[in-house]
């Protein structure tokens, strides 16, 4: 099942949230990896919009990367992309919701790796070098990572 979502998906730790930023411009085995990483932690794959601003040829698109039997998540958020100023990706966002006033429109802080590596390699380096808060949150996902992988 291929789920699409809209902003304000929450599947986290109370003070921290994991963003992971893909598209469809990457390679289709890069894509097949990162989803089946951020399903290890209930995270959904963010993409800036739809593919010709058109649903129908998104699910199109993402059935022919994941395949018709898919479950994964995908969330198009391009409002996040602009938020945390993403350009590049793969990237992972680590963000710090324990500073964020409900009624405030600016950004936390929060922590970014970019680049096609692993989902647990981007957490192992927040948690080494990340914000203090955003270390715990990391440390918590990679936690829940390796634990999906015993």
């Amino acid at each position: 099942m291929i789920l699409f979502s809209v902003p304000g998906y929450s599947n986290k730790p109370d003070d921290a949230d994991v963003l992971i930023f893909v598209s469809f411009s990457m390679p289709k085995e890069s894509l097949k990896l990162w989803a089946e990483q951020a399903s290890c932690i209930g995270c959904p794959l963010l993409l800036r919009g739809f593919v010709d601003n058109d649903l129908t040829k998104t699910t199109a698109k993402t059935r022919a990367i994941f395949g018709e039997k898919a479950n994964i998540e995908v969330s198009i958020d391009p409002e996040k992309f602009q938020k945390f100023n993403i350009d590049v990706v793969p990237a992972v966002v680590i963000v710090d919701l324990a500073q964020k006033d409900v009624n405030d429109d600016s950004v936390p802080y929060f922590d970014v790796v970019y680049g096609d590596t692993s989902l647990e390699e981007a957490l192992n380096r927040i948690a080494k070098s990340g914000s203090p808060a955003n270390q715990k949150a990391a440390t918590h996902y990679l936690k829940k990572y390796r634990d999906s992988h015993e």
